[in-house]
């Protein structure tokens, strides 16, 4: 999970405003994201309101407890902000997690996958 600062943009921390999501694919295939580039950039992607994400572990934080939202209730995802797992997405409520949402989740794959969407202004 990323933040804005002016015009940079570096991992999320407690007090920055959340911006979107950044990965980078390595090897197989011939493609080669971070040593082709030959550029300090990288990609982020932003959640708009209807955007819908599938997001694997490690990107988020598989050894906590995800509860798939039902009967419509909202869970929202947040990010950790400190330590090891800085930047992986948490559930709300979590210990050092981002005092703003990211996210909201959707949708409990499996053990190592979930689907989170973007958040409208009521929801931020």
């Amino acid at each position: 999970m990323m933040k804005t600062t002016g015009e940079a943009v570096t991992l999320l921390d407690a007090i920055g405003t959340p911006y979107g999501l950044s990965a980078f694919y390595e090897g197989g295939e011939g493609i080669y994201e971070i040593s082709e580039q030959g550029v300090n950039a990288c990609a982020v992607w932003v959640l708009a309101p209807d955007a819908e994400f599938e997001i694997l572990a490690p990107a988020f934080d598989d050894a906590l407890a995800w509860v798939e939202p039902a009967n419509g209730t909202l869970m929202l995802v947040h990010a950790h902000t400190a330590g090891a797992n800085r930047g992986r997405l948490c559930p709300a409520g979590t210990a050092g997690a981002s005092a703003l949402p990211v996210a909201k989740l959707i949708k409990v794959n499996s053990a190592t996958k979930i689907t989170i969407g973007g958040l409208t202004g009521r929801q931020a």
